[in-house]
């Protein structure tokens, strides 16, 4: 009777058991269920942002090379998530602003910039991301709220994201009036008058008061007022162009490769300004008064920055700055000429030539030999010392050959008084450089 007892006891206590370790693991199973919709809506949200963001990133490359609408379907793909990163939607309409603006669709450009004046954007902030997981108050059962966390998980984690996204917005000034700004420089570079009316209309009707009508409205009437194409630049205005200061100033394209020299007083218009490990770099296009080279870089000590837009000095002034570049590198070329005419009037000139370009054949190949006899072993070491003992007596007879022909050539430029790099060309062109330098002097662009 006694074991008869036990056994309802054994299995009810095993059944508790059961019971427990299935809750034990319930709950186990929720929270790594929990954890592992979070780690996968986390990635997903960032992966999104990511997406969102890279056509933003490589906007200024594919405006460069004029890809545009390789660019606004870039933009367009990725319009389905802008709305988790409403902080990105600035940036993503100022470049499709300037796209549209490009392609002479002025309509739709003015549709976004107005849509951008008249949209309050609101920058979210850490409590936006703690209220995101706060259910309203229609939602009561512990089971409905849990799928309110878990549906709208994705929301709050895009609000931290947007957080860094403002601070951006406001290291790149964007603002409601970024969009009509971006316009009408891409109106202005492209000289198109028509659209920039256009775009002054509009505001009037239906941004009468805003400062933005009034300062476009004095901006053409300034136009139409004087005949120039712009007035003059603000001040205030973001760095536009650049001169620079030395002669052979070093450019490079934007792979880092060597591109040109460029003389004293050579005109960059500026597109953009990066750090680099050289220090600043200004990346633009180097201007001549009929033509240009784009995607030059150079660096931001080697030149003189200016505030404005190129194409917004006054004619007369752009005459000057171009006379002073095309002067400055005519000079360069003068004097070049000059000292190789120099050259060639030292009788000895053509002995210390010959004699030096014997010299350094000798050297490289006695390099070459040395080269090979510090890696070689056996027989092939011995084979290359028999080699540099039969170039020495020769290299005797080349080096003294080249000792006197250097001794002959630089007694007669010394007597001569030198290398002279004074020619009548060099004469005339350094007058009329001094000349256009002191205008531009009084007139504050020098």
């Amino acid at each position: 009777m006694t074991e008869e007892k036990k056994a309802p006891e054994r299995k009810s206590s095993s059944a508790r058991n059961i019971a427990r370790s299935i809750r034990r693991h319930l709950v186990n199973y929720v929270f790594i269920a929990i954890a592992g919709t979070m780690i996968v809506t986390c990635a997903s949200t960032m992966a999104k942002a990511y997406w969102v963001k890279r056509p933003l990133e490589k906007a200024d490359a594919y405006l460069s090379d004029n890809k545009l609408d390789e660019l606004l379907q870039a933009l367009d793909k990725t319009s389905r998530w802008e709305e988790l990163f409403p902080s990105l939607k600035p940036r993503r309409n100022t470049i499709a602003i300037r796209c549209y603006a490009r392609k002479n669709e002025i309509g739709k450009a003015m549709g976004i910039a107005d849509a951008m004046v008249t949209s309050s954007s609101q920058t979210e902030t850490v409590m936006d991301f703690v209220r995101g997981f706060v259910p309203p108050d229609t939602v009561t059962t512990l089971v409905d709220r849990f799928s309110y966390f878990i549906n709208h998980m994705e929301k709050p984690l895009a609000t931290l994201i947007n957080a860094k996204f403002s601070k951006q917005n406001t290291a790149l000034s964007l603002s409601a009036w970024s969009g009509y700004d971006y316009l009408t420089k891409e109106l202005k570079a492209a000289n198109n008058k028509a659209g920039l009316e256009s775009v002054l209309k509009t505001c009037r009707e239906y941004h009468p008061e805003a400062s933005f009508t009034l300062s476009l409205s004095n901006f053409m009437a300034g136009i139409k007022g004087s005949g120039r194409d712009i007035p003059h630049p603000d001040s205030e205005a973001p760095i536009g162009w650049a001169v620079v200061k030395a002669e052979k100033t070093s450019l490079y394209d934007k792979s880092g490769s060597f591109l040109a020299r460029a003389s004293r007083g050579s005109l960059i218009e500026v597109d953009e300004m990066r750090d680099s490990k050289s220090g600043e770099i200004v990346i633009g296009s180097l201007k001549y008064r009929n033509s240009q080279t784009p995607g030059v870089v150079a660096l931001a000590k080697d030149l003189t920055l200016k505030r404005g837009l190129l194409f917004e000095l006054d004619p007369a002034l752009m005459d000057k700055l171009y006379t002073r570049a095309e002067l400055a590198r005519r000079l360069v070329e003068a004097q070049e000429s000059a000292k190789r005419n120099a050259a060639n009037a030292n009788p000895h000139a053509a002995a210390y030539k010959q004699a030096l370009e014997e010299y350094r054949a000798l050297k490289s190949k006695s390099d070459e030999i040395t080269a090979k006899f510090k890696t070689a072993t056996g027989p092939e070491r011995e084979k290359y010392a028999n080699e540099l003992r039969l170039l020495k007596p020769k290299s005797v007879g080349v080096i003294n050959k080249y000792k006197a022909a250097k001794s002959k050539h630089d007694a007669w430029e010394k007597a001569n008084g030198g290398r002279t790099v004074t020619s009548p060309e060099v004469t005339n062109l350094t007058a009329q450089l001094n000349q256009i330098e002191a205008e531009l002097r009084q007139l504050g662009h020098l």
